[in-house]
C-alpha cells in the first residue's frame, strides 16, 4: 500500500473521475476491509468480461484508491480473481470523517484473512440471493460497528461482539440476526461463554425494544409525506433535504412536488411533509432545509411579473407557525456560480439552508465543525478593551459573552459562520440537481450524533468521545433521513461518515441511480461490456 503524500487537490480531482461503480466498490471496502477480486467481480461486474473487470480494478490501484494486499487466496490457478483488496490512501481519505488519516501498510495475518473474507462472502451471497428475488437484504454491518455493549453483573460493561448483524425480510416478516462465522478455530469454552453473552443480551431486552425503529440504509420508493408516515415517531436524528423548487424542473413523475399551479399550493403541499419530518424527528432532532427562489412570469403564480415569489420565506413563515424554531438562515455562496444573460438585475449567486429544531434545547456539535484561524494573528491571545456601553444594547442584542475573556478565538477554532463558499458539484447521471458533498457534510457533522444511547437517546460529541450518560445500554448509530433523497448524496456523505441514513424517492429511476451509487445495487453495464457466457466463467 503505498505510504506517499496525497494532496486535497489531487484528492478532489480524483473524486471527479469516479463513477458509482467505483464509489461502489470503495463504499463495501469501507464495511467489509477486504475483498477477493472474485468477491468483487460478483458483486460490480456481472454481464462484464473478466478483462474489463481486472481494468478496473488496475485503474482503482493506480489512482491509489484501492489497493492489492501480498496474499492471494487460491493459488496460481486463481489468477486476477485470487487478489485480495481493500482501501489505499486516496479510498480511505474519501471515506474517512475529515479526509486527513492516512492508512498503514497491513501486513494481515492468514487467520484474520479467512476470517475477513469469510464475512465477505457471507455478504456477496447475500447480495446474489437478493437479486435472484428469494429473499429482500434490508442491512449488513460488519465488525466492530455491529457490536453490542450493555451492562452485565454489579453494573460492569460488556461486550457482544458479533461477526455481522444483516436484516433480511421475507414475504411480509422482517428478521435482524446476529452472525458468527465459525471456522473450526475456537475452544469449547469460547463458544460457551460467547453464548452465555448473548443470551445475557437478550434478557436486557434492548435488541428487541431498538428493532422498533426506522428503517436504515435503505430507500423508500413514493411520496415523501405518505412513506414518512409508515415511519414510528421519534425514530430519526437528523433531517437534510432539498425539496423540488417552485417551478422550476418537471421531474417528469406523477404527483411530485414542484410544479403547483401557484406558490401557495406548493408551501401547502410541503408543509404536509415537514409536519410528518417533525413526527418522526426525535425531540433533539433538527432539520436542515435548502431552498432556492424562482421568478414570477404571471400574477397567476402568486406574484407580479418579474417578482421574486419569495417562496423559501413563505414556506419558512409557514413552519414557524407550525411550531418549527428558526436558528439560523445560512448562505450557501456558489464560488463557482452559472452565468446568466439577463441584463436588469444581477446574477443568483446563492440559496439558502435552513436550520430548524422543535425545542429549545437540542444535539449540536460545535466543535465536529470548527474552522482553524486563519492567520497567526489570529491566534494569539489579546488584551480585552472597553466593551460596549449598557445604554447600547437593546433587548434582543446578543451577548459579548467569552469575547470579554481577552481570547482571540476558541483554542479548537472558530465557528464556521452563517455563510459557507461551496461550489456545486456535477453528476454523471440522469438526475441534474444534486446536493454538493460538502453542503451535507457541515449538518450530519454538526447535528447527527455518531453514537446514540438506545435507552435515554443522547448523543456522543467529538470533545467528549463517549456517551454522555450512564445507562450502560447498547448505542446504536445516528440516522440521518432525506425524504426527497435523488441521487443519494445525502446517504453517501452519511456512509462515508459512519452514520446510518433513510432515503425516501419518488422517482424509481433516481432511486435506482442512488442504489448504484451506494453500492447497493450493481451498476449498468454498457453495451460493449456484455460478455459471452464463457467468458464470464474465466
Amino acid at each position: 500500500m503505498s505510504r506517499s503524500y496525497l494532496s486535497t487537490k489531487r484528492l478532489a480531482e480524483l473524486e471527479h473521475t469516479l463513477s458509482p461503480r467505483d464509489w461502489a466498490i470503495i463504499a463495501t471496502l469501507s464495511r467489509l476491509r477486504l475483498a477477493t477480486g472474485r468477491q468483487l467481480y460478483r458483486l460490480y461486474f456481472t454481464g462484464v468480461t473478466a478483462r474489463r473487470a481486472q481494468q478496473a480494478l488496475a485503474s482503482l490501484a493506480q489512482r491509489r484508491l484501492v489497493a492489492r494486499l501480498a496474499r492471494t487466496v487460491g493459488g496460481v490457478r486463481a489468477g486476477s480473481a485470487g487478489h485480495v483488496y481493500t482501501l489505499d490512501a486516496a479510498g480511505c481519505r474519501l471515506v474517512v470523517q475529515g479526509g486527513r488519516r492516512q492508512p498503514r501498510a497491513w501486513n494481515v495475518g492468514l487467520p484474520f484473512l479467512a476470517h475477513t473474507l469469510a464475512i465477505t462472502e457471507l455478504y456477496v451471497r447475500l447480495v446474489e440471493a437478493d437479486r435472484t428475488g428469494q429473499l429482500e437484504l434490508r442491512d449488513f454491518t460488519s465488525e466492530p460497528a455491529c457490536w453490542r455493549s450493555f451492562a452485565g453483573p454489579g453494573g460492569g460493561r460488556v461486550v457482544l461482539k458479533p461477526d455481522a448483524h444483516l436484516v433480511i425480510r421475507l414475504g411480509d416478516f422482517e428478521d435482524q440476526w446476529f452472525v458468527e462465522v465459525d471456522r473450526g478455530s475456537e475452544s469449547t469454552t469460547t463458544l460457551a461463554r460467547k453464548c452465555d453473552t448473548y443470551r445475557r443480551y437478550w434478557q436486557t431486552g434492548h435488541e428487541q425494544s431498538a428493532a422498533v425503529t426506522a428503517r436504515r440504509n435503505t430507500i423508500l420508493i413514493g411520496d415523501a409525506a405518505e412513506r414518512l408516515s409508515e415511519l414510528p415517531p421519534s425514530s430519526v436524528d437528523t433531517v437534510v433535504t432539498s425539496p423540488p423548487y417552485f417551478q422550476l424542473r418537471d421531474y417528469g413523475v406523477e404527483s411530485q412536488l414542484g410544479m403547483e399551479p401557484t406558490v401557495h399550493g406548493w408551501v401547502a403541499n410541503l408543509r404536509e411533509v415537514f409536519r410528518e419530518v417533525a413526527r418522526v424527528l426525535v425531540p433533539t432532532g433538527s432539520l436542515f432545509l435548502n431552498l432556492g427562489d424562482s421568478f414570477s412570469r404571471h400574477p397567476k403564480y402568486g406574484a407580479p411579473n418579474k417578482s421574486l415569489l419569495l417562496a423559501p420565506e413563505r414556506l419558512l413563515l409557514a413552519l414557524a407557525q407550525d411550531g418549527w424554531i428558526v436558528r439560523n438562515k445560512l448562505i450557501w455562496a456558489k464560488t463557482n456560480p452559472l452565468p446568466s444573460s439577463v441584463t436588469d438585475r444581477f446574477t443568483l449567486t446563492y440559496e439558502w439552508v435552513y436550520f430548524l429544531v422543535r425545542q429549545e434545547r437540542y444535539f449540536f456539535d460545535l466543535d465536529a465543525i470548527r474552522e482553524p484561524p486563519r492567520t497567526a494573528q489570529a491566534a494569539r491571545r489579546r488584551q480585552p478593551r472597553g466593551g460596549r456601553p449598557d445604554w447600547a444594547a437593546g433587548p434582543l442584542a446578543a451577548t459579548l459573552g467569552g469575547l470579554r475573556s481577552g481570547a482571540a478565538g476558541h483554542p479548537l477554532g472558530k465557528n464556521p459562520g452563517d455563510v459557507w463558499p461551496i461550489a456545486t458539484r456535477g453528476f454523471k447521471g440522469a438526475h441534474f440537481a444534486t446536493f454538493p458533498p460538502e453542503l451535507v457534510r457541515r449538518p450530519i457533522l454538526a447535528a447527527c450524533p455518531s453514537v446514540v444511547c438506545t435507552a435515554c437517546g443522547q448523543g456522543q460529541k467529538v470533545g467528549t468521545g463517549t456517551l454522555p450518560c450512564d445507562c450502560h445500554a447498547p448505542a446504536r448509530r445516528g440516522i440521518v433521513a432525506d425524504p426527497f433523497f435523488g441521487t443519494g448524496t445525502v446517504g453517501l456523505v452519511a456512509q462515508e461518515l459512519c452514520r446510518d441514513w433513510l432515503g425516501i424517492e419518488l422517482n424509481p429511476v433516481y432511486a435506482r441511480l442512488a442504489e448504484q451509487r451506494l453500492g447497493l445495487a450493481p451498476p449498468e453495464t454498457e453495451p460493449d461490456e456484455q460478455a459471452e457466457p464463457e467468458e464470464l466463467a474465466a
